[in-house]
């Protein structure tokens, strides 16, 4: 009798996979001795020790809010005028109105509408100019508006 025999089939050989993880660890290596190298390290920083004051502040304030000067514009004879403080202040009442108006702070000044402005007229300065000088700030959006008395 003939055996017949079954071929037996040979099946593909698994391959097996592998990672070759040599180029990517000389690449980390790299990186590391580049970053090592190029970083400063500062060794004369130190911190500081900061003490400030104790306030006390009102419940209602902000803590970095000033009082708040009056500005004062004195009026002296002949038309003649002058508001102290940081800026070049005109020496003549023709000059305030400008000033006053390009010095509002809701147009990029430095006095809120809401400052407290002083009118301080000579002895001698008749009363007509100090009242003019008064309209010049009320025209320009100034709403607290005062006098001193005149000083002698």
């Amino acid at each position: 009798m003939i055996r017949r025999g079954r071929r037996r089939r040979r099946l593909p050989e698994r391959s097996s996979l592998e990672f070759n993880l040599t180029s990517m660890i000389d690449v980390v290596f790299q990186l590391l001795i580049y970053f090592i190298v190029g970083t400063t390290f500062a060794m004369d920083e130190e911190s500081y020790r900061m003490d400030l004051p104790d306030r006390e502040v009102d419940a209602g304030a902000a803590a970095l809010s000033l009082e708040d000067e009056p500005i004062l514009i004195r009026v002296y004879p002949e038309g003649q005028i002058l508001v102290p403080g940081p800026w070049n202040g005109p020496r003549s009442v023709r000059t305030l109105s400008e000033f006053l108006t390009v010095q509002r702070m809701d147009r990029g000044g430095l006095i809120p509408t809401t400052a407290e402005i002083r009118i301080a007229p000579e002895a001698d300065v008749p009363w007509g100019d100090a009242v003019q000088v008064f309209n010049i700030v009320l025209g320009a959006g100034y709403e607290s508006i005062g006098f001193e008395e005149a000083k002698e």
